[in-house]
């Protein structure tokens, strides 16, 4: 089990400096295992290094925020800061179905296959059911790479192994304009839209509901005017029955 969270602290009109009190408390209990400079921890199971640390979790489940049955579906994730964290599961998700059915193969070996007449072939009854996986795309946005780029690690490794692409952007690096996930879908405009075009593609996204999910489904909408040429209504029209159908899903909080 995974938690990822933004420390909440902020001053009053009065100058009183408040925190959030969920918070500052998770900070507390990870902070002794924080390295410094680091932006994540791991505590082991049971509670921290002081003695133990119980934490009450309420699950609140989203029933239709999730993969799809069918996992050859193409997937489209836009997920700036913590809202990276479900997307994470996904990916790690697909990519153990992709390693269990090449072991499958592997196993399999050469039994089912050889030729007849010269022409190659397959026994059915042996056969194990080819699964595909589809493409993953993830856009994901911080202020740093250095101070905030949740799962860094786990990306870069999932990245490499092929299990998904992954787009990011960076909003407060010195010296560099400020760049968010939309001005990524931007600049793939083209190619964003063919995926989500593409029938059996969903579109997932989660984090900030009061703007950032606000200004992603304008850029959607915008995508469609200028790379399909619809008209303005036409494509918020579109994108309300994809919430509507389940195509774009969204998990988005205030």
């Amino acid at each position: 089990l995974t938690i990822a969270f933004s420390v909440v602290s902020w001053t009053t009109p009065s100058g009183v400096r408040r925190e959030g009190v969920c918070t500052n408390w998770l900070r507390r209990v990870c902070r002794d295992e924080l390295p410094s400079g680091e932006i994540s921890a791991k505590i082991p199971s049971g509670g921290n290094a002081a003695g133990g640390v119980e934490v009450t979790l309420f699950h609140a489940p989203s029933k239709e925020f999730k993969l799809p049955e069918n996992q050859a579906r193409k997937v489209l994730m836009v997920g700036p800061g913590t809202g990276v964290a479900p997307f994470v599961g996904f990916v790690q998700h697909r990519a153990a179905l992709a390693e269990e059915h090449a072991a499958e193969l592997a196993a399999l070996g050469t039994r089912c296959a050889g030729f007849w007449r010269g022409m190659p072939l397959e026994v059915a009854d042996e056969q194990v059911e080819k699964q595909q996986v589809g493409d993953m795309w993830l856009f994901f946005g911080c202020r740093h790479p250095e101070q905030d780029f949740l799962y860094q690690q786990e990306l870069r490794a999932l990245e490499a192994r092929g299990a998904l692409r992954l787009s990011t952007a960076f909003s407060r690096v010195v010296g560099e304009p400020k760049v968010y996930v939309q001005n990524l879908m931007e600049e793939q405009g083209d190619e964003f839209i063919r995926w989500l075009l593409d029938d059996d593609c969903l579109m997932y996204v989660c984090g900030d509901g009061a703007k950032m999910a606000r200004d992603v489904k304008a850029k959607v909408a915008a995508l469609l005017v200028k790379h399909r040429g619809m008209e303005a209504k036409a494509a918020d029209a579109l994108i309300a029955e994809w919430v509507s159908t389940g195509k774009y899903l969204q998990d988005i909080w205030s």
